[in-house]
C-alpha cells in the first residue's frame, strides 16, 4: 500500500487535507507542522477511517544541538507526539536527525546526535512504536546523508527519502540497506525539490524493485497537490497494486 504525506496539503486544515486523501488511499503520514500539527489538532484524526504514520516537526528540533536544554526540549515535544499518535493508531514516526548550527561545531554535533538517538530507542521501546530516523539532502549543515551513519540506529528504524539520497549520490547505496519506511518524491539530483515521480533523474524502476517488500511502509512526499493523483497513479503501477 502506498500512502500519501499531508505535505502538499499543508495549507488547508488538517481536517481538510485528510478529506482530500481519504478518496485516494486508506494510508496517510500526517506531517506534524503548522495546520497539522497533531499536539493542537490531533483531534480531528479519529474522524477519518485511515490508518495514519506520523511525521514529528521538523521546525526548531534539533536533536544534534550543542545545547543540552535544546536536545532535552526536542525530545519531549517528540514524546508528546509519539503518545498523541498512539491514540490514533499510528506505530510508525519518522524523526529528522538534527542539523549543525556552525561548521566548526560538526564533531559536537555529531555527538550530541549519538546521544539523542539513544534517547529516542528509549522512547521507541517504552511505548512500543517504531521511530525511524530519516537520510537528510546534501547539505553542509546537515548530519545523516550516507549510509555508513545507518550504524548508530541500535533500536530505531530507517526511513530512506529518496529524494535526499538522490541529491548527495547514494541513493543505490540506500537501496541495498534495511529500510523499514520511505519517502517517494523526484528531483534532479541537485535540491531537494518534491517534485512529481518521473520528472526528476530518479529511476522509480529500480527504487520500485528494490523497495517492493511489504515490510516497507510507502509515503509519496510531494510539494504540489496537482501532482499526487498522477505520481501515486504511477507508483502504483511500478509496484503492482
Amino acid at each position: 500500500m502506498i500512502g500519501i504525506s499531508t505535505f502538499p496539503y499543508i495549507r488547508m486544515s488538517l481536517h481538510d487535507a485528510l478529506s482530500q486523501i481519504e478518496p485516494l488511499t486508506p494510508l496517510v503520514e500526517v506531517l506534524s507542522e503548522s495546520r497539522h500539527d497533531i499536539l493542537r489538532y490531533g483531534e480531528v484524526l479519529s474522524s477519518f477511517n485511515l490508518k495514519y504514520t506520523i511525521h514529528a516537526p521538523i521546525t526548531d528540533m534539533n536533536f544534534s544541538s550543542i545545547h543540552a536544554p535544546l536536545r532535552r526540549a526536542a525530545l519531549s515535544v517528540l514524546e508528546d507526539v509519539v503518545k498523541c499518535g498512539i491514540e490514533v493508531g499510528a506505530e510508525t514516526f519518522v524523526a529528522h536527525p538534527g542539523y549543525i548550527g556552525w561548521s566548526d561545531d560538526y564533531e559536537f554535533a555529531k555527538i550530541a546526535m549519538r546521544g539523542s538517538l539513544v534517547e529516542i530507542s528509549r522512547l521507541a521501546k517504552e511505548y512500543g512504536v517504531l521511530i525511524t530516523i530519516e537520510n537528510q539532502p546534501n547539505s553542509d549543515y546537515l548530519l545523516f546523508k550516507t549510509p555508513d551513519v545507518l550504524s548508530e540506529l541500535d533500536g530505531l528504524g530507517f526511513t530512506l527519502d529518496v529524494g535526499h539520497a538522490n541529491t548527495a549520490g547514494v541513493l543505490d547505496e540506500f537501496l541495498t540497506c534495511d529500510i523499514n519506511h520511505i519517502h517517494l518524491h523526484d528531483n534532479n539530483g541537485g535540491t531537494d525539490e518534491h517534485l512529481a515521480i518521473g520528472e526528476g533523474t530518479i529511476d522509480f524502476k529500480e527504487v520500485a524493485r528494490a523497495t517492493k517488500d511489504d515490510g516497507i511502509t510507502k509515503i509519496l512526499e510531494l510539494r504540489r497537490e496537482d501532482d499526487v493523483e498522477p505520481s501515486l497513479n504511477r507508483l502504483r503501477e511500478l509496484y503492482g497494486e
